[in-house]
């Protein structure tokens, strides 16, 4: 005769992990026109896990000088939509820059808004677009 118990245990463990594991979130974010100033590109890939309160994020500029996503740095969470802020350094050793983003994503709607600022300078970029969430996590090849 089996043990009843031993059969449910390894049932639950797969439905544990299975839950922890819907949790985490990926979206793509399209702007649809460059930005003026060029601080801003034209699409955006996020990972979440709100259970970790981590995120991770990558664009065409992050991909160029970091070779793929980097850590979000803030996150708030404010009913549907939720917040990313993150900084990159860019350039090499003679002209070296530091950017600041924060983008938010409505999850209802897929609303996206991103803004940028060059840390330094008076100008700033702020565009909207549009994210759709996607089985993730995602990786770049």
């Amino acid at each position: 005769m089996f043990d009843i118990n031993k059969l449910l245990f390894p049932i639950g463990l797969m439905m544990a992990a299975n839950a922890v594991s819907a949790a985490n979130v990926s979206w793509d974010c399209k702007v649809p026109a460059a930005s003026s100033t060029r601080l801003i590109a034209g699409q955006y890939l996020f990972n979440y896990d709100p259970d970790k309160s981590a995120a991770s994020v990558v664009d065409p500029l992050i991909k160029y000088h970091k070779n793929g996503f980097i850590p979000v740095e803030k996150i708030k969470e404010k009913g549907d939509k939720v917040v990313f802020s993150w900084k990159i350094r860019t350039g090499n050793t003679s002209q070296k820059a530091t950017l600041s983003y924060t983008a938010s994503i409505d999850r209802k709607s897929g609303r996206f808004n991103v803004h940028a600022i060059p840390l330094g300078y008076d100008n700033s970029d702020n565009v909207g677009g549009v994210c759709k969430q996607v089985p993730g996590p995602l990786e770049l090849k």
